[in-house]
C-alpha cells in the first residue's frame, strides 16, 4: 500500500492552530490583542482572521467580544489539539456530495469530475460520498433539514448545484461546507464555478457582431441562482435592434418540443435566427428538431452550447461550444476541503472557471 501523500495546510488552518498555541503557552494572558496587532503579527487579512477567530470562538476558548471591546479568553484547548492539526492525525474524512440527481443520472462531465475528486481524495485519507438531497428539503431546508441529516457523518459537505435556501441553511447553520457553483447574495461559504455567465455573455457578443437580430436562450426552468443570474444578464444585453428571448424549459422531450414549437411556428414575431444552449439535452433536441423541419443550421439558426458533454463530438454539424477543465476544478477545490477538514470552517474563496470557447459549425 502507498504511503498517504503529504498536505499542505491552508492559511486559515495555520490562524486557527497557531491561535489556539498561544492561548495555549499564555501568550497573552486574558485577553486577545486587537486585530490590527494580530493581523501584523500572523501576516495575514483581516478576512482570514475573522474567520479564524470565529472557528476558536465556536471552540469556547475566546468570546466574539462586540464593536470595540477586546476578546476575552475563556478556557485552553485541549493540549493535543493545540500542538497537533487534525491534517497530520490518521483520522479518515467523510466528504459528502450533495446532489439534486442520483449518481446515475448524472452528466458525464459531473460523473468524471467526481470519479477524480474521489482519487484526489483518496490520497488524502479522505471519502467522497455522493447522496441526493431530496426535493422536499431542497424547498424548505429550515423545516426539513435537520431531520433529514439525522446520522449522516460529514467532516465536510460540497453543496453542488444547491438552490438558494438550501446555501442559506448552511450559510447559517453549518459552515463546514463549500459551494460547487454559483453563490447566493449574502452567501459568504467558499465556492467554485465555471463561469457559464461568461461563456453566456461572450457567446451572445459574438452572434451580436454576425447580424443576429433575434438570439433565444433556452435554459432549465429552475431556481438556480446561477441559471437565474444568466437569464438577468443575457436579458440586459439585449438592444433597441437585438431582441432576445429567454425559453425556460423542463426536462421532458415534450416539453423542450413545445417551447420550440412555440417560437419558431407560433411567434407573431420573427423567430430566432440563433439559439444559445445552457444544457447538452436542450442543444440536441434543438439541433435534431430543427434538422428534422428542414431549417439549416447554421444557415437559417446557429446554435452554441453553453455547457459541452464529450458526447457532443459525434453530433453533426459539430456543435460550437464551451469546455471545461475538470482537472483544474479539482485542483482548486481540495485546498477549500483541506480548510474546511483541518479548521472546520470555510474560507471566502470566490473561484471562477472560464470554459474555453470551441468553434464549431453550427454557428455563424
Amino acid at each position: 500500500m502507498s504511503a498517504p501523500v503529504p498536505k499542505r495546510i491552508s492559511l486559515l488552518a495555520q490562524t486557527v492552530n497557531s491561535i489556539r498555541n498561544q492561548i495555549y503557552d499564555g501568550s497573552w494572558g486574558q485577553y486577545l490583542p486587537p486585530e490590527r496587532t494580530l493581523c501584523e503579527r500572523l501576516q495575514i487579512s483581516r478576512s482570514t482572521l475573522r474567520r479564524a477567530l470565529e472557528k476558536v470562538a465556536a471552540e469556547g476558548l475566546i468570546d466574539l467580544g462586540g464593536s470595540g471591546k477586546r476578546r476575552t479568553i475563556l478556557a485552553k484547548p485541549d493540549p493535543e489539539r493545540a500542538r497537533l492539526p487534525e491534517e497530520y492525525t490518521n483520522t479518515t474524512h467523510r466528504i459528502v456530495w450533495l446532489s439534486q440527481t442520483p449518481l446515475a443520472e448524472m452528466s458525464s462531465i459531473n460523473i468524471r469530475l467526481i470519479a477524480s475528486l474521489q482519487a484526489r481524495l483518496a490520497q488524502r485519507n479522505c471519502t467522497l460520498s455522493i447522496i441526493q438531497l431530496p426535493e422536499r428539503v431542497r424547498e424548505k431546508p429550515e423545516r426539513h433539514m435537520d431531520r433529514w441529516m439525522g446520522d449522516i457523518e460529514a467532516d465536510a459537505w460540497i453543496l453542488h448545484w444547491m438552490p438558494e435556501p438550501v446555501q442559506r441553511w448552511f450559510h447559517h447553520h453549518r459552515r463546514d461546507a463549500c459551494i460547487f457553483g454559483t453563490p447566493a447574495d449574502g452567501i459568504d461559504l467558499a465556492s467554485i464555478e465555471f463561469d457559464t455567465a461568461a461563456a453566456m455573455q461572450h457567446a451572445t457578443i459574438q452572434l451580436q457582431h454576425s447580424g443576429h437580430t433575434h438570439i433565444a436562450l433556452l435554459r432549465p426552468d429552475n431556481k438556480l441562482v446561477g441559471d437565474q443570474r444568466m437569464e438577468e444578464r443575457f436579458l440586459q444585453l439585449a438592444t433597441d435592434n437585438i431582441h432576445h428571448t429567454a425559453i425556460r424549459i423542463g426536462d421532458e422531450p415534450e416539453q423542450i418540443e413545445r417551447e420550440l414549437v412555440r417560437v419558431f411556428t407560433k411567434n407573431d414575431q420573427r423567430p430566432p435566427s440563433a439559439l444559445i444552449c445552457t444544457h447538452v439535452h436542450s442543444a440536441l433536441y434543438a439541433t435534431t428538431w430543427l434538422q428534422h423541419h428542414r431549417i439549416k443550421i447554421p444557415d437559417q439558426v446557429s446554435i452554441i452550447l453553453l455547457r459541452s458533454q464529450p458526447l457532443m463530438r459525434y453530433v453533426y454539424p459539430s456543435l460550437s461550444h464551451y469546455a471545461i477543465n475538470e482537472e483544474r476544478a479539482v485542483t482548486e477545490i481540495i485546498p477549500q476541503l483541506n480548510d474546511l477538514m483541518s479548521a472546520h470552517i470555510s474560507s471566502s474563496a470566490r473561484i471562477n472557471l472560464i470554459p474555453e470557447f470551441k468553434k464549431g459549425n453550427s454557428s455563424r
